[in-house]
């Protein structure tokens, strides 16, 4: 994410020195990284991150919670119990 950010920052917000005149070679990569963006990119894209997150997963809880438990006769119909399973366990 940070490396992501770091391209992102650069294009939107190009240090003052580096012109499209500037040679590549000359472009030091934390100078080119570290700019006035970059860090609070980072911070907004970690929280957003982290707020994604437990939305998914209190919908998933919450779609879990809501589901009827399932009925006997669901659980034989798909395989749960079979006739051939139950009667080797019981043995």
């Amino acid at each position: 994410m940070f490396i992501a950010d770091s391209w992102l920052t650069y294009m939107m917000t190009p240090p003052r020195d580096i012109t499209p005149q500037t040679a590549p070679a000359s472009i030091k990569i934390w100078h080119a990284i570290l700019n006035h963006t970059w860090m609070p990119i980072n911070i907004h894209r970690l929280i957003g991150n982290v707020v994604f997150g437990g939305a998914i997963v209190a919908r998933t809880r919450a779609t879990a919670s809501s589901r009827p438990a399932p009925t006997k006769s669901a659980r034989t119909t798909t395989g749960w119990d079979t006739s051939e399973t139950s009667s080797r366990c019981r043995r």
